[in-house]
């Protein structure tokens, strides 16, 4: 087990969290898979033919209270699954909307040190949790499209 993973089960199991295998297999998988932002399914998919009884269900349930805990950031995308950080520091994200690709934008993120993101109050309220996240299109799907405009530039002209 990964030390990012047993750092987490000693903070359930001293929370009273029975951790069963199901559940340490998901910690596994956000450590092994995390980078993604994976959905759910995404950690199913990983898992299920290395825990063939593990169900779908039983990952929400999980991720559910990873999240209730603060172990994992929930994301909420526009036309999306539900997508899980197991990075909680507050930071921003960049989501593509044609692949639908999302990833961290730590280190790059165009707002240094960015005093929004260290919130602990705002008008008396308590900041629980903040995301920024930019939408667009990343650079891989440009090139793509650039590449298809091209050919139909060249098959325009024949």
């Amino acid at each position: 087990m990964k030390e990012y993973t047993e750092v987490k089960v000693r903070f359930l199991r001293e929370r009273g969290v029975v951790m069963t295998i199901q559940r340490t297999a998901v910690l596994e998988a956000l450590d092994d898979i995390g980078e993604i932002h994976p959905t759910a399914e995404d950690i199913y998919n990983y898992l299920r033919e290395r825990y063939p009884t593990i169900s779908l269900a039983t990952i929400y349930n999980t991720l559910d209270m990873f999240h209730r805990f603060g172990l994992v950031q929930e994301l909420s995308l526009p036309r999306q699954e539900r997508r899980y950080d197991p990075n909680i520091k507050p930071h921003p994200h960049f989501f593509c909307r044609v692949c639908g690709r999302v990833w961290d934008l730590s280190g790059i993120c165009p707002i240094p040190d960015c005093p929004v993101l260290r919130m602990e109050t705002l008008d008396g309220n308590r900041v629980e949790g903040v995301q920024i996240c930019f939408y667009g299109v990343c650079e891989g799907c440009l090139g793509k499209a650039k590449t298809k405009e091209e050919g139909w530039e060249r098959k325009a002209k024949r």
